[in-house]
C-alpha cells in the first residue's frame, strides 16, 4: 500500500518500489487485482486483445474502494495526455 501511495502522490517523480514482469505467449492470459499498476509491451506483428474493467470480488473489496479513494486524493496520477506510439493504435 505505501508503495502505490508514494507513487500515487508523484508519478513523475517516483523512482523506488519493486518491478515485476511476465512475458505471455499467443493464446496465454493474465489478470490483475484492482488498483494494480501495470504496463503492456507488443510487437507490431502481433495481434493484442486488451479487456479492462473492475471484477469485482466481495474479499478484496476494501481494497478497491481503496484504489478509488486514491484516485480521488490524487486526480493527476494518471496519464491520458500520452500519444499513441505505434500506428495501430489510431
Amino acid at each position: 500500500k505505501e508503495e502505490a501511495r508514494t507513487w500515487s502522490a508523484d508519478s513523475d517523480g517516483f523512482t523506488g518500489g519493486q518491478l515485476r514482469y511476465v512475458v505471455l505467449r499467443p493464446r496465454q492470459t493474465i489478470s490483475f487485482e484492482a488498483g494494480t499498476i501495470y504496463v503492456l509491451f507488443r510487437l507490431d506483428q502481433y495481434q493484442t486483445l486488451l479487456a479492462g474493467g473492475h471484477g469485482l470480488r466481495w474479499l478484496r473489496i476494501s481494497s478497491w474502494i481503496d484504489t478509488v479513494l486514491n484516485q480521488l486524493i490524487f486526480p493527476n496520477s494518471t496519464k491520458e495526455d500520452l500519444i499513441p506510439v505505434s500506428a495501430n493504435l489510431c
